[in-house]
């Protein structure tokens, strides 16, 4: 950095964390927004063949823990008494949402038959906390 001095007033006028730093978990306890769920709903319905097998633990679904560099990315679990789906990967889902001026990437996991997680990450260098994308503005991703 050629100022670091002004980088770092900067940074923490405007509430930036420094993409320098290593991100790490943020416990959380509460249920999904209506907002995620939305977007892991979509997800879901549009995503690997098998992903729509998950939807009735989608409902129970509570985050546990969330990201500390300000992106929407939350790890999620679902309790034991809800019935594990089969799938063959990991990866529920994998779009790019947003703008084209500033697209997001999103990604949805599971573990064990298990809803696990939504990773929303950015492409390139965004401002830093950004939030879900519209599930309208979710596509695949294609090359240019």
């Amino acid at each position: 950095m050629p100022f670091p001095e002004l980088t770092n007033r900067l940074l923490r006028l405007f509430n930036i964390k420094d993409s320098s730093e290593a991100a790490t978990s943020i416990p959380l306890d509460r249920p999904l927004t209506l907002e995620e769920q939305s977007l892991i709903e979509w997800l879901l319905l549009h995503g690997e063949p098998s992903a729509s097998e998950f939807l009735p633990q989608l409902e129970a679904a509570h985050v546990y823990c969330g990201c500390s560099c300000g992106c929407p990315t939350i790890n999620i679990e679902v309790p034991v008494s809800i019935p594990a789906a089969h799938a063959q990967s990991n990866i529920l889902a994998d779009f790019v949402a947003g703008t084209d001026e500033n697209p997001v990437g999103v990604i949805l996991f599971q573990a064990g038959g298990r809803l696990s997680g939504l990773e929303v990450y950015a492409f390139g260098d965004p401002p830093i906390p950004f939030g879900l994308p519209d599930p309208t503005t979710v596509r695949l991703f294609e090359k240019k």
